[in-house]
């Protein structure tokens, strides 16, 4: 078995084999499925059996995944870019470090690529051996030329013979997404199974086999005791097991191998190689004939047991069996298919290498494959995994026949993904149904699929393969199990870019916890990046107590003269029944105007103005309706509304702004009976609502984030959907995202009943009757005893995540800093020890 490079020539995605052959290797876009999706996994296996019977004619094929680094360093890089020049920059190089050393040095981080190699079976390539060789060139002239002390060297522009056949082949594989791979990749790909890590100088790589081609083989390869091989190269040395699939299972029905490897935590190769059996021809190449053969020796066997009465003869029996069955459907034209399926494993400490080896194995038991630790076979799979080399009738061991159909449900070309490329580190995707019980950094230390999130990538053209540019974000969930959290580390990262943010604190929370822990790191001298961005935020409290803030969210102070009746309607509807107060409203609407055009004109008027005016009205039903609302306002929250334009509106003219209400009282859920107080409350969120609508249209070319902690409580009523609704409608064409905080996925969508309203959502755990239903249908979830699983089994700190991609996965956040989460502890104590 050749060890060396066998490989004479490379050009865009075409070998050149020393022997003449030449192979087209493509990558192919997996198909990105959660593991609960049972529709969209048998979609892809129907598309691979499809695309398999379409390439049948060329016999060969391997179909391999690799992982390589991340390259999470170019992604940095490419966000730093966003990041705002000011007290918040050092901040955001502190979270790029630190994640960066998180995730890449405490951990093996690859991404998973799929790649594909067909033949396209000429031998007709001249190469030039200095005049000697001018046809085919085969092995045993190659030899004699080396012998001689000739150098050998391809024509150019061989690969030009081919392009008839390639785009023949590439017809027959567009079933997939496949891609047509480079020069400079094709080397890569093929130096790769050289190297076997993740750590190495790829543009040092790429140079070495770019100025000689042989150099693609260079690397020392030794197998001792250890029964694994040991790589040396200028990367280091490496060691490299190669273990085989022994036993196929009978039934291969969801077997799912390569979802199976995605669980695993750590990064492994797996090679499959594998060609069409054929039903005629030479007894060597013939797998009629073979079972044929193991059908008479079965039958003796049977006979010879039988007579000894052996306990074995019901396995003899169930073996003959199976080999009938496939002659049966040999005889029924079923397109059978011979394969070797090796994983690859490696690591530079041979202690943690055999630890992955266990694991591999034991983890591939459960799903009922069998692997072998093939200890004599080492070197054999090495040479045999590789691009450009086929299945012989020489190669017995390990090789595994089955239908076409049962082949595909290996489910190759699959991978998890959720979030955006680049962006910063938010989570990790859990990979299992089952419930970690609380110990989400149990879950966390489990996944190597990290998750980046940027808040401002939605509404952006040209990202491949986005579903959708809604750029708004829905989170819901109970309280208690993150969702806080989650909002307040969203808007930490958002407020770090170019772009200006607005939170709305209705329970009046985030002040005094920044302060709190501001006031810790000054104490103890550390984490001054922290302290500056503390520093850098607006907070705004707004509190009826303090006169400098009467009036500063009255309609007619930060509203246009058209603006702003409907919303001073709106809020006092909350308070008085409209319906018995003809009289009042007649005589209010007029006044509005009056008092707007005032107003607008300059003079210093606001909505209690025109109560005030009101109460010299000779009509006593009018008079007494002001006077109750005189009475209402006065020394209450309700005086932030209405004011006499003594006092500017809010100024939201910094960059990030923390808004927050002193003496809101809320109400525990939609379905209490409102008080007094909280109708107060809702009067104040209406006027929060229209000035976030303002807010978000005032520069559009400006990217602004909306953040709305409660924002259940305005979808109560009409009025209030309306705003969001407004809020919403401002969002892609003016750059501004609203980020919609409540406890139930429903709230999001009750003015209009759609179930598509927001790009983004983030969906935690939530008891309400059938919420699993009804959070799996909102996120386009099949619903299933294990989608629901799925959902009722998180644990603290996750979530359904779906992106604006359209993909879904359980995510596990990670606080990443434990000065985060002292910072975004609430008064529920929501995830206290996250980081």
């Amino acid at each position: 078995m050749l060890l060396g490079n066998d490989i004479a020539d490379i050009q865009d995605n075409l070998l050149l084999k020393k022997d003449g052959s030449v192979f087209a290797l493509y990558e192919i876009k997996p198909f990105v499925i959660n593991k609960v999706d049972r529709k969209k996994q048998e979609t892809a296996k129907e598309a691979v059996a499809a695309m398999l019977e379409n390439i049948k004619p060329y016999v060969d094929f391997d179909i391999v995944m690799l992982p390589f680094s991340k390259e999470l360093e170019s992604r940095y890089i490419r966000l730093a870019k966003d990041f705002a020049h000011d007290e918040t920059e050092d901040l955001a190089y502190t979270i790029l470090d630190k994640s960066f050393e998180k995730l890449m040095y405490q951990q093996e981080l690859c991404d998973y690529h799929y790649f594909m190699s067909v033949p396209l079976k000429s031998l007709n390539v001249s190469v030039d051996l200095k005049t000697v060789l001018k046809d085919s060139v085969t092995t045993s002239a190659a030899r004699m030329v080396e012998y001689l002390g000739f150098q050998s060297t391809v024509f150019e522009g061989w690969q030009k013979d081919y392009d008839l056949a390639k785009a023949e082949l590439e017809k027959q594989l567009d079933i997939l997404d496949i891609q047509a791979l480079s020069t400079m990749e094709t080397i890569f790909v093929n130096r790769y199974l050289y190297l076997r890590t993740l750590v190495f100088d790829k543009e040092h790589e790429l140079n070495l086999v770019d100025s000689y081609i042989d150099n693609l083989g260079d690397t020392s390869i030794c197998f001792d005791e250890l029964s694994v091989l040991e790589f040396h190269n200028d990367s280091g040395k490496n060691y490299v097991a190669f273990i085989p699939l022994a036993r196929s299972p009978e039934n291969m029905s969801y077997i799912h191998t390569f979802d199976e490897i995605l669980t695993l935590g750590f990064p492994v190769e797996v090679f499959t190689k594998a060609r069409f059996s054929k039903t005629k021809g030479l007894p060597n190449h013939n797998i009629r004939y073979k079972g044929r053969v193991s059908r008479a020796r079965l039958k003796n066997a049977q006979g010879e047991a039988a007579q000894a009465g052996s306990v074995g003869k019901k396995s003899i029996a169930r073996s003959k069996f199976l080999v009938e069955n496939m002659e049966q459907k040999i005889d029924d034209a079923v397109p059978m298919i011979s394969y070797l399926q090796t994983f690859v494993v490696f690591d530079s400490d041979y202690q943690f290498l055999l630890k992955k080896i266990d694991n591999l194995i034991k983890n591939l038991k459960n799903a009922h494959l069998a692997l072998s630790r093939a200890n004599a076979d080492q070197l054999y799979l090495f040479g045999k995994n590789k691009f450009g080399t086929l299945l012989s009738a020489s190669d017995k061991n390990f090789v595994q026949h089955v239908e076409l159909s049962a082949f595909a449900e290996n489910l190759f070309f699959v991978n998890q993904e959720v979030g955006q490329r680049t962006g910063f580190y938010l989570g990790k995707i859990d990979s299992r149904i089952k419930s970690w019980h609380s110990n989400y950094e149990e879950a966390l230390e489990a996944s190597d699929k990290p998750v980046f999130f940027n808040l401002f990538e939605a509404n952006k053209e040209g990202v491949d393969g986005k579903e959708t540019s809604n750029p708004h974000i829905q989170v819901s969930g109970d309280s208690g199990v993150g969702k806080t959290f989650l909002v307040s580390l969203i808007h930490l990262y958002s407020s770090l870019l170019k772009s200006q943010t607005l939170y709305i604190d209705p329970k009046a929370e985030k002040r005094k916890r920044y302060k709190e822990v501001l006031e810790e790191l000054e104490d103890e001298e550390r984490f001054p990046e922290l302290q500056r961005y503390i520093r850098s935020l607006n907070f705004v409290t707004l509190d009826s107590d303090d006169p400098k803030n009467i009036g500063v969210l009255d309609p007619l102070v930060f509203l246009k003269e058209t603006e702003a009746k409907d919303l001073i309607v709106s809020m006092l509807g909350e308070l008085l029944n409209m319906d018995n107060e003809k009289a009042f409203k007649i005589a209010l609407l007029p006044l509005i105007d009056k008092y707007s055009r005032k107003r607008w004109a300059g003079e210093q008027v606001g909505t209690l103005s025109i109560f005030k005016e009101l109460q010299q009205s000779e009509n006593i039903a009018v008079k007494e309706t002001a006077d109750l609302l005189i009475e209402e306002i006065k020394n209450s929250v309700l005086g932030l509304v209405f004011g006499e334009g003594q006092n500017p509106a809010v100024d939201l003219t910094a960059r990030n702004t923390i808004l927050e209400v002193a003496g809101l009282e809320l109400p525990a859920n939609e379905h209490v009976r409102l008080t007094d107080q909280n109708k107060k409350a809702l009067v104040i969120m209406y006027a929060l609502g229209r000035f976030c609508e303002e807010f978000g249209k005032r520069d559009y070319r400006k990217e602004t984030a909306i953040y709305i902690d409660e924002a259940w409580f305005m979808q109560v009523t009409s009025y209030g959907r309306a705003i969001v609704d407004k809020i919403k409608r401002v969002g892609r064409s003016q750059n501004n995202f609203l980020i919609f905080v409540s406890q139930e996925p429903d709230d999001s969508n009750r003015a209009n009943g759609e179930a598509n309203a927001f790009g983004t959502y983030f969906c935690f755990y939530n008891d309400a009757d059938k919420a699993d239903e009804k959070v799996l249908r909102r996120l386009k979830v099949d619903v299933t005893a294990e989608s629901k699983r799925w959902f009722n089994q998180m644990t603290k700190a996750q979530c359904l995540y779906k992106d604006t991609y359209g993909r879904v996965e359980r995510i596990t956040v990670d606080g990443l800093l434990p000065e985060f989460g002292e910072l975004f502890k609430t008064v529920e104590s929501e995830m206290e020890a996250i980081g």
